[in-house]
C-alpha cells in the first residue's frame, strides 16, 4: 500500500516534468535571457539579467585584460556566462529549483547549436559545492572545457560575494544566509582544481579577479571600494586557508 502510494506521487511528478520539458523546449534558451530582467537577484543588486551582463564583462576581462583565456575559450565562456542563469525562467526549474544549471545544460545540448564547452559550463557553473577534491565536476570536464567552466564558475561566485559584501551583508559567526562562505570556497576550489594552464600560461590572481568583480557593479555598491576590497581579500584568504587545511 505504501509502495502504491509513493508510485502515484512519483508518476504524477514525472508526468509534470515531461510536460514542462516539452513546453520549455518550444523556446531556445537564448531567448530567455531577456526574461531574466524580471527575476530579482537581490533587491539592492538588480536582476539576474544585470548579473548575466556582469558575468560576461568579467569573463571578457579574464581574457582580454588578464590574458587567462584563449580566444576560443573566451567566446565559449562569454556565451555560457550569458546563458548560465536563463533556465531560472523555465517551467522545469520553477517547479524543481534544485535542477537550476542542470536543465540549462540539458536544453543547450538538446538544441545542438552550442559548443559542448558552453553546455558543460552552464551545467556545472554552480559547482563545486564541497571541499573534497573528488566532488563534482571532477573528471566530468577536460582541457579547455574545464577552463571555460572554471571561468564562468569563478565569475558567478565572485560576483555574488562582491555584491553582498558591497551591501555590507557579511557572514557573521555561524550565520551565513546567502551562502557566501560556500561561494568563496567554491571559487578557491575552481582555481586550485579546474583551471587548466601549462607552465607557459598565466595563472589567475584571486585578488585581481575579486577587484574586477567589484568594478563590475559600478556605483551600485554602498561601501567604499578600498574597504570592500580589503574585507574581500581577508575573506577569500580565510577560505583558501580552510580548503588547504581540510586537505
Amino acid at each position: 500500500e505504501i509502495v502504491r502510494g509513493m508510485e502515484r506521487v512519483v508518476v504524477a511528478r514525472l508526468r509534470d516534468a515531461a510536460f514542462f520539458f516539452e513546453e520549455d523546449r518550444k523556446r531556445p534558451l537564448g531567448e530567455r535571457v531577456a526574461d531574466l530582467a524580471g527575476v530579482t537577484f537581490h533587491q539592492g543588486l538588480g536582476s539576474y539579467q544585470a548579473k548575466a551582463e556582469r558575468l560576461v564583462r568579467l569573463v571578457d576581462a579574464m581574457g582580454e585584460k588578464h590574458g587567462l583565456l584563449t580566444k576560443p575559450e573566451r567566446e565559449s565562456a562569454r556565451q555560457a556566462a550569458l546563458l548560465a542563469k536563463a533556465d531560472l525562467t523555465t517551467l522545469m526549474v520553477r517547479e524543481f529549483p534544485e535542477l537550476q544549471g542542470v536543465m540549462g545544460g540539458i536544453y543547450l545540448r538538446a538544441e545542438g547549436s552550442y559548443w559542448e564547452s558552453v553546455a558543460g559550463a552552464v551545467r556545472w557553473h554552480y559547482h563545486p559545492l564541497s571541499v573534497e577534491e573528488d566532488a563534482p565536476p571532477k573528471d566530468r570536464l577536460e582541457g579547455s572545457d574545464s577552463t571555460v567552466f572554471a571561468a564562468v564558475s569563478v565569475a558567478d561566485k565572485l560576483d555574488t560575494v562582491a555584491g553582498y559584501f558591497g551591501l555590507g551583508l557579511l557572514p557573521t559567526g555561524s550565520s551565513d544566509p546567502y551562502g557566501l562562505r560556500r561561494a568563496a570556497q567554491g571559487a578557491v576550489r575552481v582555481l586550485l582544481d579546474f583551471w587548466v594552464a601549462d607552465a607557459n600560461e598565466r595563472r589567475p590572481s584571486l585578488r585581481a579577479l575579486a577587484a574586477e568583480a567589484v568594478a563590475g557593479y559600478g556605483g551600485l555598491l554602498k561601501r567604499p571600494v578600498g574597504e570592500l576590497l580589503r574585507d574581500l581579500e581577508a575573506f577569500l584568504l580565510d577560505r583558501v586557508r580552510y580548503v588547504l587545511t581540510s586537505r
